[in-house]
């Protein structure tokens, strides 16, 4: 947000310090402190209400279409959809430990499958 370094935040320091000096530079810090805590409360509060009150199912679909628009999202319906139709079709049960028919381990084995290895 404010692009302030550990330079400009030490004269900030030294400037506040000449300012109120010593003995009431604690005292405007904790108030500072808290009054910047409730203006965060406040504005979560807000937050939370507006959200509350936009209730919109539209949005929360919208949503799982750009979630599933998403890399991650695309595998995964792809995965599932294929995983079901195998299913569907009892060409696999979807069991840990299945064998493959197109795998091969390095040892001669044919290799098992497991679905949820991905």
């Amino acid at each position: 947000m404010f692009d302030i370094g550990l330079p400009e935040f030490l004269v900030l320091g030294i400037l506040a310090l000449i300012v109120f000096g010593p003995d009431r530079l604690p005292e405007i810090a904790t108030k500072t402190a808290r009054a910047i805590k409730a203006l965060r409360i406040k504005a979560n509060e807000a937050t939370a209400e507006l959200t509350e009150s936009l209730d919109l199912p539209d949005l929360s679909d919208i949503a799982g279409k750009v979630r599933s628009a998403t890399p991650a999202g695309m595998m995964a319906n792809g995965l599932s959809g294929m995983l079901n139709s195998k299913k569907q079709d009892g060409g696999m049960d979807g069991n840990v430990g299945q064998k493959s028919a197109n795998s091969v381990r390095i040892d001669g084995e044919p290799a098992t499958f497991d679905p949820d290895a991905t």
